[in-house]
């Protein structure tokens, strides 16, 4: 199940860890990913998901719960709501289907898009790596300001859409 919460307060992606530990008393796994804008829970329970949503509540109001399925934003638009696991998932997808400098250009927007995730979720040393594997090091500063819980903001936005634009036509 996956559940985006506006946020609360002043959290930031170095909080994630603190609440994925205070979720597991309730959730048999839970991965929290703080964007600027919104928290991002995903998280694997017996519970029904009304009563998931209930317990996750106190963390802010739900803005969407999704069980299984894709997101039902395009690439982009996930890339601007800093919704980069989705995204990740996406372009998953889309490497699975494709082959030669194509599966490889999309593997390494994987890695862009999956190092962004992991600083949001509070390990920027993590992040950077992903980057390094992806031969991405040119991305440091988007993960970086990702990590103190900032908008990605618009340069890096454009740098990922540039990005996206030159290499994959999606």
């Amino acid at each position: 199940m996956l559940v985006i919460l506006e946020k609360r307060g002043n959290l930031k992606p170095s909080d994630s860890e603190i609440i994925a530990k205070a979720l597991k008393a309730h959730f048999r796994s839970c991965v929290v990913r703080v964007a600027s804008h919104h928290l991002e829970i995903a998280l694997e329970t017996e519970l029904p998901a009304e009563e998931a949503v209930a317990i996750l509540n106190a963390l802010g109001r739900p803005l969407e719960v999704r069980e299984g399925g894709r997101a039902p934003l395009g690439l982009r638009e996930l890339l601007r709501a800093e919704r980069f696991w989705e995204a990740h998932e996406v372009l998953e997808g889309l490497w699975r289907s494709s082959s030669g400098e194509r599966k490889v250009t999309l593997r390494r927007a994987i890695g862009v898009v999956a190092a962004l995730a992991k600083a949001q979720e509070g390990k920027p040393e993590a992040a950077i790596e992903i980057l390094r594997r992806a031969g991405e090091e040119g991305c440091v500063e988007a993960v970086l300001s990702c990590s103190r819980g900032e908008e990605v903001g618009a340069a890096a936005l454009e740098c990922l859409e540039r990005f996206f634009s030159l290499y994959i036509q999606v």
